[in-house]
């Protein structure tokens, strides 16, 4: 969706405007851009409906009030004919002498004449139709319906009401504003009327105004001032923050080259928290300095919704930057009371941080026994016992690297699996759900600080270990990051593998768009792991090894669907749907030989040699289908005609004689060699077609030729399956598959 966020200028141009705000308590942010986008979507809806012309809509959204400019509205609505069908013409009598009673009610309901009526001529039969003009009215009388659709048609994910008659609504409607140009527009909204009053922001006392005209009210925005325009609105309070911590810096409250963590995300949700803004630089004590970075993080940017300060080297300063909504308000006062917040939050982390510490993360361990991972299939004790050998499984599958052995990894594996689950138990994380895993890491470096403090080898493994515990959750969500060690997405891996058997043996897979336990977000952060990671493990691998794992189930088929939707799900973010499933061969192969391949044939799929290729591809698999004969083993001793002999010194010139060559290839993922091999394969077997009967009329002929054909097949097959790849080009030749006749 896409639409003009700029503010209408007061102009006489807003003669022929209509404008509707809808004043609202505080709205929730982060609803606000589905709404702008829902508000947008139907008001060019009901303006084609209505009949209203193609001219300009506006659309605001902000935590008090809903805006919606409908810019050029002509007088009146469009004058439009329109055809209705009506019985069909076996039921119509003779026109227009004797119509028959269905022909004459159809009359009636269309407010004409039986003599306008006519017969029409359809695919699926004769009917009878007639032509009506459509009422034609002014634009100010049909508004009062369009305001009244377009807000009762708004789709709400929470709704309330707030007294008799009242509702239902987002939050409670405080006035509602509706005018075309001057005239006041009347209708009615949640049980409330319509009228020209609107409200001052909170800053101004939130002070009721009277707007005689659409260009006054543009008038009083501006002058308020008033930010409706997101996109304007975050560029400012990004300006703002710049202007505000180079100031700081520079009188010697902040440290030289301080800078604030630019966060988009966070940036949006805050824009959509203010109608007006003062941005505010604030301070908490360096003893909470002790606690982990990402702890103080969360604190402010996810509980507090303040950006976070750093120093030159990247360590988060005791500082913060907030957007406070009331420009007018003290400063000292507004300062003090978000640090009171902010002390009050981090006092909190402190205590459970330093009371956490006096347990071993294997003490916590056995709490989660108490902690049920589905109803069913375990509790996330189960969970962390069962991950050593599915840990130890994804290892055997991890190709040979230089660093730690097999031997150490597989040792440190066995340190983290039964704890690394452990900080769900803890205070901290009770109390801050988002640091899952996060905590765990440093609470292992704790437990372990002797160790770490050594700094040898022994130590470097503590603290790897560590990494994978605080890794293991990624990626959260599509487009999060893998974790970055291998240990961490050994860990990952087999965390999320399990999380997804144990909600298909609870039977708790998704449905649908049903998905209440993410159990597809895990799906795809696995497959996406295996992926990068070049593992050789293939879809059928992971839906056998399910086998056993809590409890005796069988839940592999199911599962295996599953993973092959999440692989499709996953490459077809990058690629067309036919590519795709170009690209997946076979459930049996690894996932990351699916992915080359896919890359691969995006990189072909303009090439100028891919349509006589596959147009090859086309004409032996449609000999091979028609035969319907199985296929013989290949002898050479019975080639005969030239064509054939030449055909076959070039395959085994280019290693491509048997299967085995075209399998060593496919293998090793390097399907340009090929491909690049197969092209000179394209004319010994154009000239094969030409000069050689493959149905010869001696069987033992035939069946060679056809098997010569069926190694070729087998083998481009190798790249993908070329019948979903040759839909993207342009429609073969006619006749493709014909052979020679005899």
């Amino acid at each position: 969706m896409t639409f003009d966020s700029s503010f209408p200028k007061p102009t006489h141009a807003l003669d022929h405007t209509a404008l509707l705000e809808v004043g609202c308590e505080e709205l929730p942010a982060a609803l606000l851009p589905g709404i702008r986008e829902a508000l947008f979507a139907g008001a060019q809806k009901l303006r084609k409906e209505f009949r209203l012309g193609e001219g300009d809509i506006r659309v605001y959204a902000t935590p008090q009030r809903l805006i919606v400019f409908f810019l050029d509205l002509p007088d009146s609505q469009e004058a439009r004919v329109e055809r209705v069908m009506g019985p069909p013409s076996r039921l119509a009598g003779t026109l227009p002498d004797q119509p028959s009673p269905q022909a004459t009610g159809f009359a009636k309901n269309q407010s004409v004449p039986v003599s306008s009526l006519f017969f029409l001529d359809t695919p699926k039969g004769s009917y009878l139709a007639v032509d009506r003009s459509l009422p034609v009215q002014s634009a100010k009388d049909v508004l009062p319906e369009l305001f009244s659709r377009l807000v009762g048609e708004l789709p709400l994910s929470r709704s309330m009401r707030w007294g008799e008659g009242s509702g239902p609504f987002l939050r409670p409607i405080l006035w509602t504003l509706a005018l075309f140009g001057e005239e006041l527009i009347p209708f009615s909204v949640c049980g409330q009327m319509s009228g020209n009053k609107t409200r001052t922001p909170r800053s101004m006392g939130f002070l009721e105004t009277t707007v005689h005209h659409v260009s006054h009210y543009a008038s009083l925005v501006s002058d308020w001032p008033l930010i409706v325009d997101t996109d304007l609105k975050k560029k400012m309070i990004s300006q703002e923050i710049d202007t505000t911590v180079r100031m700081e810096a520079d009188s010697g409250l902040l440290p030289h080259g301080a800078v604030w963590v630019s966060d988009p995300e966070l940036l949006s949700e805050v824009s959509d928290l203010v109608e007006q803004f003062r941005v505010v630089v604030g301070a908490f004590s360096t003893e909470f300095l002790n606690l982990p970075q990402e702890l103080i993080q969360t604190v402010l940017r996810v509980h507090q919704r303040y950006f976070v300060l750093k120093d030159k080297e990247g360590q988060t300063l005791p500082n913060f930057v907030c957007v406070a909504g009331n420009p007018r308000a003290n400063l000292h006062i507004i300062r003090s009371g978000y640090e009171k917040v902010v002390r009050a939050r981090l006092e909190d982390a402190q205590y459970y941080f330093d009371r956490d510490r006096k347990r071993s993360l294997s003490d916590f361990s056995s709490d989660l026994s108490g902690l049920n991972l589905f109803p069913g299939s375990g509790t996330y004790l189960d969970h962390a016992r069962a991950t050593r050998d599915v840990a130890d499984w994804f290892l055997d599958h991890v190709p040979d690297k230089e660093g730690l052995s097999r031997t150490d990894l597989s040792r440190m594996l066995g340190r983290i699996s039964p704890v690394y689950k452990a900080d769900l138990a803890t205070g901290l994380v009770r109390e801050f759900p988002e640091l899952q895993g996060v905590i765990g890491g440093h609470y292992w470096r704790w437990e372990n600080r002797e160790e770490v403090s050594r700094q040898d080898a022994e130590s470097g493994k503590v603290l790897l270990e560590a990494r994978a515990i605080a890794e293991h959750y990624r990626p959260r969500f599509s487009g999060d990051i893998l974790p970055e060690s291998l240990l961490g997405r050994i860990l990952a891996a087999s965390d999320k593998y399990l999380y997804q058997v144990a909600a298909f043996k609870a039977g708790l897979s998704p449905s649908g768009s049903e998905d209440p336990y993410a159990v597809r977000r895990a799906g795809t952060g696995l497959v996406a792991l295996i992926a990068d990671s070049g593992w050789s493990i293939s879809v059928k691998d992971l839906a056998s090894r399910s086998a056993g794992i809590f409890g005796e189930s069988d839940c592999s088929l199911p599962l295996l669907n599953f993973l092959l939707e999440r692989l499709e799900n996953l490459l077809g973010k990058d690629a067309p749907i036919l590519l795709v499933r170009a690209a997946l061969v076979s459930p049996s192969e690894p996932i990351v030989l699916s992915c080359r391949r896919l890359a691969f044939q995006k990189s072909i799929l303009s090439d100028p040699s891919l349509p006589a290729l596959a147009n090859l591809y086309s004409r032996i698999s449609n000999i091979i289908e028609k035969t319907g004969e199985k296929i013989q083993k290949f002898n050479p001793e019975l080639l005969v005609e030239s064509a054939e002999k030449v055909l076959w010194d070039q395959m085994k010139s280019t290693g491509l004689a048997s299967q085995d060559g075209w399998g060593s290839l496919c293998e090793s993922g390097d399907f340009s060699e090929i491909w690049r091999r197969s092209l000179l394969l394209v004319d010994p077997v154009t000239k094969f077609f030409e000069s050689v009967l493959v149905n010869a009329p001696l069987e033992p002929l035939r069946d060679n030729r056809l098997a010569l054909l069926g190694t070729i097949l087998s083998g481009l097959e190798m790249m993908g399956k070329l019948s979903f790849l040759t839909q993207l080009l342009l429609p073969l030749q006619e006749g493709a598959g014909e052979t020679k006749s005899g």
